[in-house]
């Protein structure tokens, strides 16, 4: 591989950090501040209630903050890309499950920005998904590839 191809596969790389951790950050913000609305977010998918729900609504945008964080500033980068993904797996995997139970609730996701959940959740979920897969192997083929020189 070049040098110029790896330059743009940087320039990739980077974008795709910005995006990720620039989402994430946007979607962490509102919940932080209004921990209440999020935990009725939680409670409309009627999968978990009480005190898991609170514990939830207090962790889960102080992990998407952190998360994105490390991610923009390569702060522990594989480890809060890994954060990042099992995040996206987990709210595929809830969306899916409201969506095929015909549960219709708020996303909480930005906060009440996005309204009611629905497949479009998913697909922009997955593509953030394949993002974070492609940081994270491109994280392993570079490493790889300068041990190897």
């Amino acid at each position: 591989m070049s040098a110029q191809e790896i330059r743009k596969r940087d320039w990739l790389q980077l974008t795709l950090r910005m995006i990720i951790g620039g989402i994430f950050i946007y979607a962490a913000v509102p919940k932080i501040l209004a921990p209440g609305e999020f935990y009725l977010s939680i409670l409309g998918y009627d999968l978990i209630t009480g005190p898991l729900a609170k514990l939830a609504a207090l962790w889960i945008p102080w992990l998407e903050l952190i998360g994105a964080i490390g991610v923009i500033f390569g702060i522990w980068y594989l480890a809060n890309l890994r954060i990042v993904q099992v995040l996206l797996g987990v709210f595929v995997v809830i969306l899916l499950l409201t969506l095929i139970r015909g549960i219709q609730t708020d996303c909480g996701c930005f906060g009440h920005v996005l309204g009611r959940i629905s497949w479009w959740h998913v697909v922009g979920d997955l593509i953030l998904l394949l993002m974070t897969t492609f940081l994270i192997s491109w994280a392993k083929f570079v490493r790889y590839s300068e041990a190897s020189d």
